[in-house]
């Protein structure tokens, strides 16, 4: 492409004085000659608005603790020559002045946590200083709260708990199907799928038990039903075989919801060889048709093999499945 600004002439418009300087008054006359000029009168600025001193416990408390914690130290420091030479005052010193120090420490912190109380109460809605202070503008969507019309429940949503079933096992999750206006899945740990119907009615629609192992943090974990499901009657089941790995298979619910064991396929296993614990399991549909699939790092505490950063295992991860190509 040619720069038409290097081919072709181009004018500038010079601004004027009045553009060049606005807010002068151009009609006005200038002084006469040996006048003395007029100098326009200069405001003050505001003084800024004096800022409320902040409540704190007594600096006694505070200088108090750090004195004792500064004396502890130097105790401390100075019974290393003395034990170096023999001293049989060294020990009595190193104790009296760790003691002196752990006493200096407290006695700061109660200090810390009175201020912090105080300024609580003076202000409720700020947050004490020294912590972090930021604070979230975000608002919640209707979608997430279910509150579809907050106007019209002043102060937030009223919400009643009512007991709908009980005496069901190790639930781990409670969902509902697309197209099943009626009904409430619940899914036990120990492998299996129930529904419960309008009148309270609990049934059984997948019964794994036999291949599940349902101890501590194991189990059927999740179930996701398709978008489809009231048309395909797939679903999908997360669970943790006699082996101790997890698997994502898929199932196919057959008249009125009952669910053929000898339906499961294996979409993936997760090995889970070193620990018990930290299995995941959260199945879920997004919006986009996609299966999201939620595993756990593989336990043993604080991911001791680094297994959620290691993008060549699936341990620790969202994986995003499409289930329908």
């Amino acid at each position: 492409m040619t720069n038409n600004i290097s081919r072709n002439h181009a004018v500038a418009a010079m601004p004027t004085m009045d553009d060049a300087m606005p807010g002068m008054d151009h009609g006005a006359a200038a002084p006469a000659d040996g006048a003395a000029p007029v100098e326009a009168p200069v405001e003050s600025p505001a003084a800024p608005p004096a800022v409320a001193a902040k409540p704190q416990a007594s600096p006694l408390l505070k200088w108090g603790g750090m004195g004792l914690i500064g004396l502890g130290g130097a105790a401390v420091l100075g019974s290393i020559p003395l034990h170096s030479v023999g001293s049989k005052v060294s020990s009595p010193l190193l104790f009296a002045g760790l003691g002196a120090a752990l006493v200096g420490i407290g006695t700061a912190s109660a200090w810390r946590m009175r201020t912090d109380s105080l300024q609580r109460a003076a202000a409720p809605g700020e947050r004490p200083a020294g912590g972090n202070t930021s604070t979230s503008t975000a608002t919640i969507p209707p979608t997430v709260t279910g509150v579809t019309d907050p106007a019209a429940a002043p102060g937030g949503p009223k919400v009643e708990m009512q007991t709908v079933a009980k005496d069901l096992g190790q639930l781990t999750q409670v969902t509902s199907a697309p197209g099943d206006a009626t009904g409430l899945w619940l899914v036990d740990k120990s492998g299996k799928l129930m529904r419960r119907d309008a009148a309270g009615k609990v049934e059984t629609k997948l019964d794994i038990s036999s291949i599940v192992d349902g101890g501590g943090e194991r189990g059927l974990l999740s179930v996701a039903f398709h978008p489809n499901y009231a048309n395909n009657g797939s679903l999908f089941v997360y669970y943790t075989d006699k082996d101790g790995n997890n698997h994502v298979a898929s199932a196919h619910a057959g008249a009125g919801g009952k669910v053929d064991k000898a339906s499961l396929t294996d979409l993936m296993v997760i090995d889970h060889p070193d620990a018990a614990n930290h299995n995941g399991g959260q199945l879920q549909f997004g919006p986009d048709g996609m299966l999201y699939i939620g595993t756990g790092d593989g336990g043993g505490g604080d991911d001791p093999h680094n297994n959620s950063q290691n993008l060549g295992q699936r341990l620790g991860k969202i994986m995003r499945v499409d289930v329908d190509h």
